[in-house]
């Protein structure tokens, strides 16, 4: 380890909030990474771990994580530890890669030189061999992620320097800012920890929607409250192109050439987008075709998790699990996307998910009780819309009524005054006295007989 000028001696960004970047680098860039290198910024050891370089050198500001790697790295020959301000890398020797897969916001000292996102950049510039590799990765201010969050105390390990003009506020002003950039990545569901990161080109790659759709369902699935569901959020974005421009992160590779490797999947658009799309044409026969389809060839893969091949040949991209648990993810879905309106009967997720099993042909109890699971605040809203739907219709049945009982009681009231006051007439005690006279007789006619 060496102190190189401007260490933060009581401050660890490897130990506080939100912690070190544990972002993955794509194999392609991978192999591109040689000779002397640059780690600079807060990652995570798992992460400098996966980088094949025997001249390593990593930056960090605090001294803390500082002492901490050297312990880790003790017994890697080649590991050089720098603790101090990226201003002072002026001396070092240039590097053949640098990796920033944090960005840099983090990479300036509150004891070195007041450097904006612009002056960071020209500082790793500086040190980068012409035409080296240089890898640099950035938070979107205005990704999904952001989008859906709560409001929440960042915390002191979040610190970065407002106001900055310098920073880019787009992918477009990143690429310019950067230069000679050879590959993008989206990174989702995070930037500081993505579960998958996407080339660009597979993002619009039309052959590829339904398993980019199912892999950004599966790595944004909610894992704390939020706003709106993420993972639906996402399915839209690529279905509407805007995949890249709401991604929670970037990763922009620069300098040798390097084809980024699209994943492979297999042709086609899921299941629940099909289905989607029959619901909004209210095309139920379809609807009915491809459930059936569902439940005969894969019943307990979410439908979000089948792709429908250009031959109609269902491809389960995960394990099957519970088939109720499907069908209930399928009424969730649809009811997010507001197709529960396409069937007058349903009016929740459970009836939905009931309806759905009777459509396939199937007898399946559904749980009408909701099952547990991360709170969605757009969804708790509309739970409490349905709910006081259903207590507004509840009360004007009740105020009906309680209308009609008060007019027929008010209707008995008036007959019962009538009969009492036209008891008292002549008229009626002579036609009571001659219908008591014909009873009388009666019973005198049947006692003689």
């Amino acid at each position: 380890m060496r102190i190189i000028g401007g260490e933060m001696e009581t401050w660890s960004d490897l130990a506080g909030r939100p912690g070190p970047v544990r972002a993955t680098v794509p194999p392609e860039v991978l192999a591109a990474v040689g000779g002397r290198t640059l780690i600079a910024g807060p990652h995570h050891p798992d992460l400098i771990d996966t980088v094949p370089a025997d001249d390593l050198t990593v930056l960090v500001r605090g001294l803390p994580d500082a002492e901490a790697l050297t312990r880790r790295y003790a017994g890697r020959p080649g590991v050089t530890v720098l603790c101090g301000s990226p201003e002072k890398l002026a001396g070092e020797p240039p590097f053949d890669t640098v990796l920033a897969l944090d960005g840099l916001d983090r990479l300036p000292s509150v004891e070195g030189a007041d450097l904006s996102w612009s002056d960071t950049l020209e500082v790793l510039r500086s040190v980068r061999r012409p035409g080296a590799l240089f890898v640099l990765g950035m938070a979107n201010p205005m990704g999904l992620d952001r989008l859906v969050a709560l409001p929440a105390d960042p915390g002191d390990a979040a610190w970065v320097r407002g106001g900055d003009e310098s920073r880019p506020r787009d992918l477009g002003a990143l690429r310019e800012r950067l230069g000679d950039v050879v590959a993008a990545y989206a990174a989702y569901p995070s930037a500081s920890a993505p579960a998958v990161l996407l080339p660009e080109a597979a993002l619009t790659d039309p052959d590829r929607r339904g398993t980019v759709e199912a892999a950004l369902s599966r790595a944004c699935a909610a894992a704390e409250p939020v706003l709106r569901d993420p993972a639906a959020l996402a399915v839209d974005a690529v279905r509407h192109h805007l995949a890249m421009a709401l991604a929670p992160g970037w990763l922009l590779v620069a300098g040798p050439p390097v084809t980024p490797r699209v994943p492979d999947g297999p042709p086609g658009r899921t299941l629940a987008d099909h289905l989607g799309a029959a619901c909004a044409r209210h095309d139920m026969p379809e609807v009915r075709d491809r459930l059936r389809a569902w439940r005969a060839a894969a019943p307990g893969v979410p439908a979000g998790q089948v792709v429908v091949g250009p031959d109609g040949r269902l491809t389960p991209l995960v394990p099957a699990a519970d088939p109720v648990d499907a069908l209930r993810d399928l009424a969730a879905t649809l009811t997010r996307a507001g197709h529960l309106a396409s069937w007058p009967a349903p009016r929740d997720e459970a009836g939905l998910a009931g309806l759905l099993a009777a459509m396939a042909g199937e007898d399946v109890p559904v749980d009408p009780d909701p099952r547990p699971r991360v709170p969605v605040l757009a969804d708790v809203v509309a739970e409490r819309d349905r709910l006081a739907r259903q207590l507004s219709e509840a009360l004007a049945r009740h105020t009906w009524y309680e209308q009609a009982l008060t007019e027929r009681e008010d209707l008995l009231k008036r007959n019962r005054r009538l009969v009492r006051m036209l008891s008292g007439t002549p008229t009626a005690r002579a036609a009571a006295t001659f219908v008591e006279t014909a009873r009388l007789a009666r019973r005198a006619l049947r006692r003689g007989r």
